[in-house]
């Protein structure tokens, strides 16, 4: 088939065929009645009527010319010898079936390709198809950048988090606990990690599982900072997808699960539905939960076992991980490497080996000169002395530290975090709701978070409060269903909305008021892991005031005996506590028997102890396995280059021109807002496959600062949903595929050909290919001869100079071009498989480059100290050479061709 745009062909006649440029889902169209300035045309193949203004009508001519072939609408399927034109316009085709009519034409058209749509005159403007071969090298750009799916995430750049994400992101297998402190950021870590791994095509299924009180809080913070929109599961939603009398799998039918732990822990039916769903990934929020001893196991820890031996990524989060005890610790352990932890006792051999390096360690972090002694240590280890510290350090740490499935990072390696300040109250009885009432009337406009044992407490705390005082307070606690407490949590968040919010225990867990600076202690938890809990609400990143944290306590009670330990013995209220669960076990029977102690000696010398108790805990672990674990979660080169990384894409000016030129394709109005922020409006919008864009519009930027003091407003970077979602868009559709072209000058006659070949692997043989090598476009332009011309088609202005030819006389050359242009395309196809070898080669040569790199290092640290078993290296061998088979059978694929006449105007 051809179309021409000649005026010649515009003179429509009844019967012709023709084809709408805007809707061609209506198939090829008869023109049914002429008059007033106006063509009706009909579309047999849906019955729908169109009336166009006849000389501005969206319409392309369909003339099949000698050789092509042709589908009446009654089935019949021949080729056309030649083709007749009557005095009226109207075309027969001669065939060896007899003539055909082109009213007998079937009522659709099939174009296939680029190549065919050039052919059959179904062109775009030359600006899409240069819009189309920017798309195509954002696209190539974006799958090889380091910052992929680390650039997405609404969050501020914080150097151990981008370091923990990116080191967990790169292993082959990640299974790890995360064990930052309170309040460093785990929930982020694991998003960013998830993201990278789904964005970079890494992995596709991931369940989340976290206690039932945090599912909502979860959903946000996955959602409104990467994007991610996971399906949220409870009875009612695995009901509904599995009827008893339906052998069905619920969890089979969503990639991304959002599921409270106790749903699994309650109904083992479930558990063993979600254990064999598989999943590329399965995050465990509040891990300290999986309790686990020879005698008692936990129904949660049972269902993270299931899981954990059916999955390949295992993420586990605790802010506590020896709350319950080394036992514990090393039972999770277990759950990410049986194989490595398969031995409590050896465990704990290994943990005091630890302490024999940290000193070095620690030198060699503080830029402190090695003793003599030192340097023969390390070279006795392997490790050269005349290496730079940050790589001795490195070595130390991979080769003998304590193992690579924990990263713990802690306040002391943080700049510029809130200082804690304790305020203790010594109160008659009965005096603390009178208290309470005249603190807040003090503090009328600052929030306040109240924090005790029970919601019983909460409930008569709220009462009372009530009868002597006027104040917006909200409740949560675990009698109130999610929605309710979701709604107290962020109606306390709200400038005019509560001043205080009551809360019971599960408010001390996972929750986020970083926004408040005051915390009271209405009652003291007898574990100081709960304490730190509590006070983690508040005393966390994103917190940008000095926290208070005040404790009223009636005299003579087991309250007054823990205010004043956790306060003058272990300064607990002002500062993290460490090994506090060592702490806790040794003094646990004194303190409940301490109420009629206070200023006693015997209290002096129990406060003596537990000072001292902690003194040595905390020297303890600041020369042995946490300094150690400190010191390999967090490597400040790495993480400030993937943070400048980073940044360098935030300031990419290209993302910004890209998403306006989009827009502006597919009809999508913009507006400025603000420098690098805009307002996008769909009424003109020309299909509803846009992504994310609602009927209601939305305002975006491009600056992150901005998007992180603006949660209404979206985040645009090279990850968001609508930039890829839109690439995608234009790519997977004809937008751009063939143009023709008129390149006006007056030294010569030439016939371009300007194609665009993409060269790919399969992303469905293997996802991590296009790290290596991403879609790449090829562009080669040939002359009529077929000589390689492309260089001249290379800066000059040539896209400046270039204009539309689909009316030009030569272009429409139907009989010339039907012959020429496949010669033209076959000879541009042997220039771009030349071109192609030297990229496999390079995409190979990367793939090597990583791949030899990572199983040395991890060979070297198998053979030395064990961390790493076996499978992993051949985890990276393996993978290797299944991303090389794939690379190896990448093809070129034809994705665009334009048509140029270069000439004389006139």
């Amino acid at each position: 088939m051809t179309e021409s745009d000649t005026e010649a062909t515009r003179q429509f006649a009844i019967g012709q065929r023709w084809l709408s440029e805007t809707e061609p889902e209506l198939g090829l169209g008869i023109v049914q009645r002429l008059g007033n300035r106006q063509v009706v045309v009909v579309f047999p193949s849906c019955g729908d009527i169109r009336t166009y203004a006849a000389s501005s009508a969206p319409l392309h001519r369909i003339q099949l010319a000698r050789g092509d072939p042709l589908e009446t609408a009654h089935g019949l399927t021949t080729t056309i010898r030649d083709v007749r034109c009557d005095a009226n316009g109207l075309l027969t085709y001669v065939t060896d079936d007899g003539r055909i009519p082109e009213q007998q034409l079937a009522d659709h058209v099939a174009v296939s390709g680029p190549l065919d749509r050039l052919l059959q005159g179904r062109v775009d403007e030359c600006a899409t198809f240069s819009l189309r071969l920017r798309a195509r090298r954002r696209l190539q750009r974006l799958q090889m950048s380091d910052a992929r799916g680390f650039a997405g995430g609404r969050m501020a750049l914080i150097p151990h988090q981008l370091y923990v994400a990116s080191e967990v992101a790169r292993r082959t297998v990640p299974r790890v606990l995360l064990a930052d402190e309170v309040g460093l950021g785990k929930t982020i870590e694991a998003s960013l990690i998830a993201h990278r791994l789904l964005v970079s095509g890494q992995i596709s299924r991931v369940l989340f599982l976290v206690p039932e009180a945090l599912v909502h809080q979860w959903f946000v913070e996955l959602l409104r900072r990467f994007n991610i929109t996971p399906a949220i599961y409870d009875h009612e939603r695995c009901n509904d997808t599995s009827p008893p009398q339906e052998e069905s799998n619920p969890f089979l039918n969503e990639q991304i699960i959002l599921c409270p732990m106790e749903l699994l822990a309650e109904r083992f039916d479930y558990a063993q539905q979600a254990a064999e769903a598989g999943w590329d990934l399965v995050v465990i929020d509040e891990a300290h939960h999986l309790a686990w001893s020879p005698e008692d196991i936990s129904p949660e820890y049972i269902v993270a076992e299931g899981l954990s031996r059916r999955t390949r990524g295992l993420l586990l989060l605790t802010a506590t991980p020896e709350e319950i005890g080394p036992e514990n610790h090393f039972a999770r352990l277990r759950l990410l490497d049986p194989d490595r932890y398969w031995e409590l006792a050896e465990y704990l051999k290994e943990s005091v080996r630890y302490q024999a390096f940290c000193p070095i360690a620690e030198r060699l972090a503080e830029g402190i000169e090695l003793t003599a002694h030192d340097q023969s240590l390390l070279t006795g280890l392997g490790i050269s002395i005349n290496a730079p510290p940050h790589d001795q350090l490195r070595a130390l740490l991979d080769r003998y530290g304590p193992g690579r499935a924990v990263f713990r990072n802690t306040r002391r390696r943080m700049r510029n975090f809130p200082k804690r300040h304790a305020h203790l109250y010594p109160l008659s009885p009965g005096e603390k709701v009178t208290w309470l009432a005249d603190f807040l009337r003090a503090r009328n406009r600052e929030k306040v978070l109240l924090i005790c044992h029970t919601k019983r407490q909460v409930t008569r705390v709220a009462e009372e409060l009530a009868t002597c005082l006027n104040v917006k307070t909200a409740l949560f606690h675990e009698n109130l269903t999610l929605i309710q407490r979701d709604r107290n949590a962020a109606w306390f968040s709200e400038p005019d909305g509560a001043q205080i919010l009551l809360a019971s225990e599960i408010g001390g867990e996972g929750r986020n008021f970083q926004f408040a600076h005051h915390l009271i202690l209405f009652d003291l938890p007898d574990n100081p892991e709960v304490l730190e809990q509590r006070i983690g609400r508040l005393d966390r990143i994103g917190q940008t005031h000095d926290i208070h944290i005040h404790v009223p306590f009636e005299e003579g009670t087991p309250d007054a005996v823990l205010a004043q330990w956790y306060h003058q013995a272990l300064n607990a209220l002002e500062e993290p506590l460490h090994g506090a669960h060592a702490i806790y076990e040794r003094f646990r029977d004194r303190l409940r028997s301490a109420e009629t102690l206070l200023g006693t000696p015997e209290w002096d010398a129990l406060a003596r102890e537990s000072k001292a108790s902690k003194e040595a805990m905390e020297d303890q672990l600041r020369h042995g396995q946490d300094r150690l674990l400190e010191l390999q979660s967090w490597d400040s080169d790495v993480a400030g280059g993937l943070a400048n990384t980073i940044q360098a894409a935030d300031r990419d000016r290209d993302l910004e021109q890209a998403v306006l030129e989009l827009c502006d394709h597919f009809g999508v109005h913009v507006d400025d807002a603000a420098p690098r922020t805009y307002t996008l409006h769909p009424e003109h919008l020309f299909t509803d496959a846009f992504p994310v864009l609602t009927s209601d519009g939305l305002t975006a930027t491009f600056d992150r600062e901005k998007a992180l003091g603006r949660e209404e407003i979206e985040f645009l970077t090279w990850d968001h949903p609508m930039v890829t979602g839109a690439i995608e868009l234009l790519l997977s559709s004809h937008d751009g595929t063939a143009a023709m072209g008129f390149w006006p000058t007056d030294t010569r006659k030439m016939l371009l050909l300007e194609v665009i070949f993409v060269l790919e692997a399969s992303e469905a043989q293997n996802g991590h290919a296009h790290r290596f090598l991403p879609a790449t476009p090829i562009r080669v332009a040939v002359d009529h001869d077929g000589r390689d011309v492309t260089g001249e088609l290379v800066g000059a202005g040539f896209e400046e100079q270039l204009k539309e030819g689909r009316k030009h006389p030569v272009l429409n050359r139907r009989e010339a071009t039907r012959e020429l242009v496949p010669i033209m395309l076959d000879a541009a196809e042997k220039i771009a498989q030349r071109i192609s070898a030297p990229a496999l080669t390079e995409a190979l040569e990367r793939l090597h480059t990583e791949t030899d790199t990572e199983v040395e290092r991890l060979e070297a640290l198998r053979r030395i100290n064990g961390h790493v078993p076996r499978a992993e290296t051949d985890e990276w061998r393996e993978r290797a050479v299944e991303i090389a088979t794939t690379i190896e059978k990448a093809q070129l694929r034809l994705d665009a061709v334009r048509l140029i006449w270069c000439g004389p105007e006139g």
